[in-house]
C-alpha cells in the first residue's frame, strides 16, 4: 500500500464515521424540536449525501471500474454461488 491506498482508507473510513455522527445528531435535534423544518431538512440532506457517497465508493469499488480493470468469473458447486474477481494480468481458461 505504498501508492497512497492506506492513506485513501484512512481517510474515506473517517469522512464515513464523521458523517454517520453528524446523521445520528441531526435525527436527534429533529426529534427533540419536532416542528423546526431546518433540523429536518438536515436529515434528509445529511442522508442524501450518504447515500451520495455510497454509491460514489461502490461505482469506484465495482471491478473494471479502476485502472487495470478486472474480470468476474462467476459459477455454482454444491448449490454454493461463488463470485471470483481476476486481475487482467492472470490467465481464466474457459471450457
Amino acid at each position: 500500500m505504498s501508492d497512497g491506498r492506506g492513506a485513501r482508507v484512512v481517510v474515506v473510513t473517517v469522512a464515513t464515521a464523521v458523517l454517520t455522527s453528524a446523521i445520528a445528531v441531526v435525527i436527534n435535534l429533529a426529534t427533540e424540536w419536532k416542528t423546526n423544518p431546518w433540523a429536518w431538512l438536515g436529515v434528509v440532506g445529511l442522508t442524501v449525501l450518504s447515500a451520495a457517497v455510497s454509491l460514489w465508493l461502490a461505482h469506484r469499488g465495482t471491478p473494471g471500474s479502476q485502472q487495470g480493470g478486472g474480470q468476474v468469473v462467476s459459477g455454482s458447486t454444491a448449490g454454493r454461488d461463488i463470485i471470483q474477481i481476476r486481475s487482467d494480468t492472470e490467465r481464466v481458461d474457459r471450457p
